[in-house]
């Protein structure tokens, strides 16, 4: 969840899914103000703290310029 500044991932919110859902892979997708479909630093040091933690799943990141619909994946 987040806001125009920032984002905030609530591991346990992401815990409970993998516990319940049990997925192979979790696709974490937000968009950038700017339109860059780039990750930034914040993203890839947040993707791999998220990889780190839950390491029963493989985690993808997915970020999305809403206004052309392009996005770019990226993995830890």
């Amino acid at each position: 969840m987040g806001t125009i500044g920032s984002s905030l991932l609530w591991f346990n919110a992401i815990a409970d899914g993998i516990d319940r859902f049990k997925p192979e892979i979790c696709w974490f997708c937000h968009n950038l103000p700017v339109g860059s479909i780039l990750p930034s630093e914040p993203d890839i040091r947040t993707l791999n703290i998220i990889d780190k933690n839950f390491t029963e799943v493989k985690v993808n990141g997915i970020i999305i310029d809403i206004d052309s619909g392009i996005f770019g994946v990226f993995s830890p």
